[in-house]
């Protein structure tokens, strides 16, 4: 299936803002398996984990309630968020706050719950380096297995993306 580059996503979405700030985005709309990344030709997801980075935050839309409410209200198509903590596996981890817990995904799981496999990518101006990296991994870490919250509260002591 063909993809294109999705140039709507908003960065400055109420429910990402802050998380967004001072990314680029660099991925794209992928209904199925192709890619069309800016400056390059058609690529596989495959192909696409090949040149994920730690850091680099992954949009979806889950096609079901509560999730397309979030999108609704914040007149965006994307409706949840990981991102990439981990490399070294056989593909990417994406760490999320799912339903019912905070908890890390396969790269193929995470995009394949995608409404048509749609995804975007956004990556920082600069490669984070090691030391973030890890400190990124022990943030992921401490929130592993954390209940997911649908309410969105700032003062809850549970997830959400």
């Amino acid at each position: 299936m063909q993809t294109t580059l999705d140039h709507r996503l908003k960065p400055h979405a109420p429910f990402c803002g802050a998380l967004m700030a001072g990314a680029i985005l660099i991925g794209t709309s992928v209904n199925g398996h192709a890619l069309e990344a800016a400056g390059s030709a058609n690529a596989t997801l495959r192909e696409l984990a090949g040149k994920l980075q730690i850091g680099d935050v992954v949009f979806i839309r889950i096609p079901r309630a509560p999730f397309t409410k979030v999108a609704s209200t914040t007149s965006s198509w994307t409706n949840h968020v990981g991102i990439v903590s981990d490399l070294s596996g056989n593909e990417p981890v994406i760490s999320e706050s799912r339903v019912p817990f905070a908890g890390d995904t396969s790269w193929s799981r995470f995009v394949g719950r995608s409404d048509n496999g749609r995804v975007a990518l956004a990556r920082l101006g600069q490669q984070l380096d090691q030391g973030q990296q890890a400190r990124l991994r022990q943030a992921v870490e401490a929130r592993q297995g954390i209940l997911y919250d649908t309410g969105f509260d700032l003062h809850s002591k549970r997830q959400f993306c």
